[in-house]
């Protein structure tokens, strides 16, 4: 899947968090240039040196689920 195409048309009042982990192949670079395509939404990236793939990364970073919890809580007392 092409993914760069997909975020370009994101606009002011959309909002994406990036999460990869540098042990999971390619996708800390995929997540940084995803991250560098998107212009017009709110956004944000974290990436780990550990934690693996998908879910994996909260198991393995607890402290994540409490930071996408204060993000998810700004951007829905703040749109």
């Amino acid at each position: 899947i092409e993914t760069v195409p997909l975020v370009k048309p994101l606009h002011s009042g959309q909002n994406v968090y990036y999460a990869a982990s540098r042990d999971d192949g390619d996708t800390a670079k995929m997540a940084e240039g995803l991250y560098m395509a998107t212009v017009g939404a709110v956004k944000k990236i974290k990436i780990f040196s550990t934690g693996g793939h998908g879910t994996a990364l909260f198991e393995r970073n607890p402290a994540f689920t409490d930071e996408c919890i204060t993000w998810l809580s700004y951007i829905l007392n703040n749109n």
